[in-house]
């Protein structure tokens, strides 16, 4: 057994790591590790041939450069251009409802989750504590920071 290990080695690694990149993937809400995983799965392949370890990085590391490039270089014609992919992400982002997923602290940075994306968020007030769970209201956005207030809805 220790044999077929230290013959597999290579393949072994990209296996493992296209899975755990695989499993970060599944766990974000955006495209964050899938190119990455692309380059694993083509190392995988040189390395069932007999490739240099050299030779499978390099074509892992061309393949996910390649992917990511390629794939966002295609979401951009196809929605006209990144502005016009940002801005309807934050369109109407105000008044939208969410929840913290990390706590904001006072005149801290913490995390929201609004409609599954999530953001950077602080208080409106910088005195207020907004701990993990507590449902919020957008009030404005600038840039990736969306600033919020406690929500409770009229019953």
């Amino acid at each position: 057994m220790p044999e077929f290990i230290s013959a597999h080695l290579d393949v072994i690694i990209w296996s493992v790591s296209a899975v755990i990149l695989f499993i970060i993937e599944l766990a974000t809400v955006s495209t964050v590790s899938i190119w990455f995983v692309g380059g694993c799965v083509v190392a995988i392949a040189l390395a069932l041939i007999g490739v240099p370890v050299i030779i499978q990085a390099i074509a892992a590391i061309a393949v996910s450069a390649g992917l990511l490039f390629g794939v966002r270089k295609m979401l951009v014609k196809s929605k006209g251009s990144q502005k016009a992919i940002a801005q309807s992400i934050t369109d109407n982002l105000e008044l939208k409802t969410g929840t913290v997923s990390s706590a904001i602290e006072p005149g801290e940075i913490g995390q929201v989750m609004i409609d599954g994306i999530a953001w950077s968020a602080r208080g409106v007030d910088d005195q207020e504590q907004f701990p993990e769970k507590t449902r919020i209201i957008v009030r404005r956005h600038e840039g990736i920071f969306v600033y919020v207030e406690k929500y409770e809805p009229i019953t």
